[in-house]
């Protein structure tokens, strides 16, 4: 993978992240764990606190942030 993609990537991730860490839920878990049924709650926290993993984790993540960001605006 070239470096232009490399940081793309990343720059995709952490726009990602600001969402995530803007709107997710403090009770996020459960959520996320029906969005990706195969991995676990510890997986899913480790994710998120560490900022990288899983991309289905990370997509799910954002899409349970995203889903209380049309509820709060």
């Amino acid at each position: 993978m070239n470096k232009t993609k490399v940081k793309k990537i990343d720059s995709n991730i952490e726009e990602s992240f600001k969402i995530i860490d803007e709107y997710l839920p403090s009770r996020y878990t459960a959520e996320v764990k029906k969005e990706v049924p195969d991995v676990t709650e510890e997986s899913i926290r480790q994710v998120k606190s560490r900022r990288t993993g899983d991309i289905k984790i990370i997509a799910a993540l954002l899409k349970v942030a995203r889903r209380y960001e049309t509820i709060l605006k």
